[in-house]
């Protein structure tokens, strides 16, 4: 082959390795309960460096910051010794990492971190005792606590969950309804709503 030729192939070789880096492995959202550790991935071809930003804001990692909780991988994944959520300092958000080289950067796509919480105390519940006549209808309230994300509520009669029905239903605002009330209806009744960060109980209702 002629040296001129070899001389050319290899320039186009490395003219097509030569550019901005390519991301191999995006980010994915996630859901978190607060103290946990997750990782959030990122990995590039061709990458001097990559960084990473929340809602806009570059992260400190322990690499600026030894006190951080939030370490940068060799890989470039973000690992967080534990998410957290407190007045002064929340790691929810929507990241992204940005891979850089002499020839320029490459932003991943958007991933957003939820830390999870659920507080204890429901907003509203309905008393121990509820007293009705047969042929009447009552509604059980049941506002869950205040939680990230919605928590989900399910309604249980003596430790069965309960169905809906023509006369018995869950209303949009989480409230068990029952209309025309029968003696069959008498029972325990509990609201449980739940999300990633745990359960929570309202108080059982007879």
């Amino acid at each position: 082959m002629d040296v001129t030729v070899l001389v050319l192939m290899l320039s186009l070789v490395a003219a097509h390795q030569e550019g901005p880096p390519v991301i191999k492995e995006h980010p994915s959202s996630v859901v978190a309960r607060r103290n946990d550790p997750v990782t959030l991935n990122c990995a590039a071809a061709g990458a001097a460096r990559i960084r990473w930003f929340r809602d806009g804001e570059e992260v400190v990692t322990s690499t600026q910051d030894p006190r951080s909780h939030r370490v940068l991988l060799p890989a470039g994944s973000l690992f967080f010794l534990r998410v957290t959520t407190t007045r002064k300092d929340s790691d929810t958000g929507t990241y992204w990492c940005v891979a850089s080289n002499s020839y320029g950067a490459t932003r991943s796509h958007n991933a957003t971190l939820i830390v999870a919480t659920l507080s204890n105390d429901f907003q509203r519940q309905a008393e121990p005792i509820v007293k009705t006549c047969i042929g009447d209808s009552i509604s059980l309230p049941c506002q869950p606590p205040k939680g990230t994300p919605q928590p989900e509520l399910t309604w249980f009669r003596d430790g069965r969950q309960v169905t809906n029905s023509s006369r018995v239903s869950v209303s949009q605002a989480g409230d068990l309804v029952i209309n025309k009330v029968i003696k069959e209806d008498s029972a325990t009744y509990v609201c449980r709503v739940r999300n990633a960060a745990g359960t929570r109980e309202s108080t059982p209702t007879q």
